[in-house]
């Protein structure tokens, strides 16, 4: 009896540990969340008859964003950053805002469309397209130059460079002074022209002196693991920046 009762038991239990695997695989059905690849930079444009409003959004794997918009009349950016969280059907996003107010976005393959906070499509909501190019529209901090670790917090200011996705404009920061001009982009080939920057006088000006010589000599680009490297030809890359 005793041999029954243990043999009814155990198949008792292996048909409960098999229920739940199979709840929890038919739970993991494919959505957003799992089978699209969705954290990248998006762009989206909206125009009325005052302003045309450009938006750029980075979505990272960690579940951080970055969104800026900017505006024609506008003298500054709109500038947004947090987390966000995704539904339970793990088809659309929940962006929270230091300000209090959530943003909303259902996630297609290489597409996000605002949503009301009820789900259903805003009438006048931006409609974002994924960029293909993972240099542009992101913040990409100095983390090494000429094969040598920067501390940003020894400079005035923290180096990096943002590459507009909307023109070929780019700005930054060298340590000290701010710095805009334009790039041109062939595939992996990047250039700098037309470089300009204001005129302070920090301590420590050195790694904002070869930054700019960087930028002048710098012929192409790679991206790998998160880390963007200007490079001379092929030589070891001169400068390092990993992405905010």
């Amino acid at each position: 009896m005793r041999y029954i009762f243990n043999l009814v038991s155990a198949l008792g239990l292996t048909l409960f540990f098999s229920s739940c695997f199979l709840t929890q695989k038919n739970n993991g059905r494919d959505n957003s969340s799992n089978s699209l690849d969705w954290s990248g930079t998006y762009i989206a444009t909206k125009s009325n008859a005052k302003e045309v409003q450009r938006s750029v959004l980075n979505l990272s794997k960690d579940n951080k964003y970055i969104l800026e918009t900017l505006r024609d009349n506008a003298r500054a950016n709109d500038i947004f950053s947090g987390s966000f969280i995704w539904n339970p059907t793990g088809n659309s996003i929940q962006l929270s805002t230091a300000m209090g107010k959530n943003l909303f976005f259902k996630v297609g393959e290489n597409w996000l469309q605002e949503l009301t906070p009820e789900g259903t499509i805003k009438s006048d909501g931006m409609e974002f397209r994924k960029t293909s190019n993972d240099l542009v529209g992101k913040k990409w901090k100095l983390i090494e130059l000429n094969g040598k670790t920067i501390n940003a917090s020894n400079l005035m200011k923290e180096p990096f460079l943002y590459f507009n996705p909307f023109d070929s404009r780019v700005n930054g920061n060298g340590g000290c002074n701010n710095m805009f001009g334009e790039y041109k982009l062939d595939g992996l080939r990047l250039s700098f022209n037309k470089m300009a920057m204001t005129r302070m006088a920090c301590q420590n000006m050195e790694v904002e002196r070869q930054l700019n010589q960087v930028l002048e000599t710098v012929d192409n680009y790679t991206i790998a693991d998160g880390i963007l490297s200007l490079n001379k030809a092929r030589m070891a890359p001169l400068a390092k920046f990993i992405s905010e």
